[in-house]
Parts: C-alpha cells; sequence; structure tokens
C-alpha cells in the first residue's frame, strides 16, 4: 500500500520524521489532528516479516512522534483536559503503527 507512495510521493506528502529504516507522516483520513502512520522503508507483507531492526525503528519513531506532537499541540498545561494516546499495530499488508491523540474532559 505504502510502496508507491515512498517511491514516488505526491507534491503534498509531507514525512514528518525518519529514521534508518522507518517514516512517519499525517494520515491523509485522520481520525483526529496530527494523525500519524508509522511504517518501514522496506516493503514487508506484515508487522511479522519485519526484521528486528526494523520492528524496533517502528517503535522508536513512534516515541519520537508522539513527542514531537505533544510540543506541537499540547505545549500548555491541560488545565481539567487530559490527553488521551492510542498507538496501534496493524498487520495487513505493511507493518504499520497508527498513532493519535485525542483530549477528554
Amino acid at each position: 500500500i505504502f510502496c508507491g507512495l515512498l517511491k514516488d510521493p505526491p507534491r503534498t506528502f509531507k514525512i514528518s520524521a525518519e529514521n534508518k529504516t522507518c517514516v512517519a507522516f499525517l494520515d491523509n483520513s485522520p481520525v483526529s489532528v496530527n494523525h500519524t502512520l508509522v511504517v518501514t522503508k522496506r516493503h514487508v507483507e506484515d508487522y511479522w516479516q519485519a526484521t528486528p531492526e526494523e520492528k524496533s525503528d517502528i517503535w522508536k519513531l513512534v516515541e519520537e512522534v508522539k513527542l514531537m506532537i505533544d510540543k506541537k499541540t499540547f505545549p500548555k498545561p491541560h488545565g481539567s483536559r487530559f490527553v488521551e494516546w492510542s498507538a496501534c499495530l496493524r498487520s495487513r499488508r505493511s507493518a504499520l503503527v497508527t498513532l493519535w491523540a485525542s483530549t477528554k474532559r
């Protein structure tokens, strides 16, 4: 799914962060502001086919992106609100983690 996007990205496509084996970018159908996808650069059929290094890099990038979003979106104390983070491993036709935050009262 993402191989073509990474090889020939549209002009509107913007990488948020990357490391040696993975890349993070905003979802084009977000469930919340800053909904971000983290995928391996190398095509794999699912998460379980990723190398140990790729799996480690996925989770390192998830941590990095979460901190970036925190600083950008929630720079001040939230008062009576709290931020609920969700990270979901999806393993069909790619090694993908989807990451998003929402605020609750």
